[in-house]
């Protein structure tokens, strides 16, 4: 066993060095957030145009960003997309695409592209992109953020730091209608974990978000779910209408066996809501692994060690960091987390 430690520090040595600089640790509330203002737009005549941007929130080291998102055509006509301010006030920007179109007879989409030429990077809060409508119409429009889908050719909204890293933010989407609603309507709009890649017995941490997309304010439960088990769970006192609001629900992994879990919200209903459609949310997959497992293969080997190389001395936040990497869910990629992968390295499941 001592042996084993010492192969893995002399594997790891020029990466320890970064251990004593100092590195900026961020909170999960840190995540990058993508949402649309206004969230909901007041009721308008036809012919009449109002305008909406794409914002960003809690930023780190973009040096390119796609937004995608859809609308109701037959109730909107999008007439101009334009750049704002967050890439360019880093450095010159190109945008290879910056553009509306019509998919089909109902649905529109606003698709941009845009990246930071010079090598600089952009950080903080900003405006991504504003997009003008004219209201074609009686009636209401979602305008929704299309989620990252990395494995169908890089749809959705993401960012792109300076290693070609993908980022991927959570969401908030925007809403037109003619009247503002008087019905009860709760939605979970959008869910990011911490982390893809958890060793079993450690934390991980779920952001849900929810929307209020009804005309009152409301109280109301919010759970998380791995499968079909219960891994967290949150109370919202009062939503007002037309606003999202994020919660942070933490996972305890200990009594979940080794293999890949679905994930999924709700959001359980209000007094006399009926659209309950949009209560539940599946998010994606989280793989429960042997501790020292970076890329989820249920073996803890030389390229879990690789991975966490690469990350080591980094923070939430930074540009190498790895959330697989940051084993013992502290938001540092250190020492403590080499030795968790020490204890388990050529462990396999099963």
């Amino acid at each position: 066993m001592i042996g084993k430690y010492v192969l893995l520090l002399i594997l790891l040595a020029p990466c320890l060095v970064f251990q004593s600089q100092s590195f900026r640790v961020q909170t999960e509330m840190s995540l990058p957030i993508v949402r649309i203002y206004p969230q909901q737009t007041a009721s308008l005549s036809i012919g009449d145009s109002f305008t909406v941007y794409v914002r960003v929130d809690n930023a780190v080291g973009i040096e390119a960003a796609q937004v995608r998102f859809t609308y109701d055509f037959t109730v909107l006509n999008a007439t101009q997309v334009v750049e704002g301010p967050f890439l360019p006030s880093a450095g010159p920007t190109i945008i290879p695409q910056a553009y509306a179109e019509r998919i089909n007879e109902n649905v529109g989409e606003i698709y941009y592209q845009s990246a930071i030429t010079s090598g600089a990077t952009a950080s903080g809060n900003g405006t991504m992109l504003n997009v003008t409508f004219t209201v074609l119409s009686e009636g209401s429009s979602k305008l929704h953020l299309i989620p990252f889908f990395p494995s169908e050719n890089y749809i959705g909204t993401y960012f792109i730091d300076m290693n070609f890293n993908n980022i991927i933010p959570s969401l908030g989407d925007g809403f037109y209608k003619t009247h503002a609603p008087s019905i009860h309507d709760i939605a979970v709009i959008s869910m990011v974990p911490s982390k893809t890649v958890v060793g079993r017995s450690f934390p991980l941490d779920t952001s849900v978000f929810v929307e209020n997309q009804g005309g009152y304010t409301e109280a109301f439960n919010v759970t998380a779910y791995a499968n079909t088990i219960v891994k967290g769970e949150g109370h919202v006192t009062a939503l007002p209408a037309a606003y999202s609001m994020q919660l942070i629900l933490e996972w305890n992994t200990t009594d979940l066996s080794c293999g890949n879990y679905s994930l999924s919200a709700y959001v359980w209903p209000v007094p006399d809501e009926t659209i309950t459609a949009n209560n539940n949310l599946t998010g994606g997959w989280v793989t429960v692994t042997i501790a020292g497992d970076l890329n989820g293969d249920f073996k803890v080997g030389l390229t879990d060690l690789v991975t966490l190389a690469l990350a080591y001395g980094s923070g939430f936040g930074d540009t190498k960091w790895n959330g697989s990497a940051d084993i013992d869910g502290n938001l540092i990629v250190g020492l403590s987390d080499l030795v968790i992968l020490a204890q388990h390295y050529g462990q396999h499941y099963p």
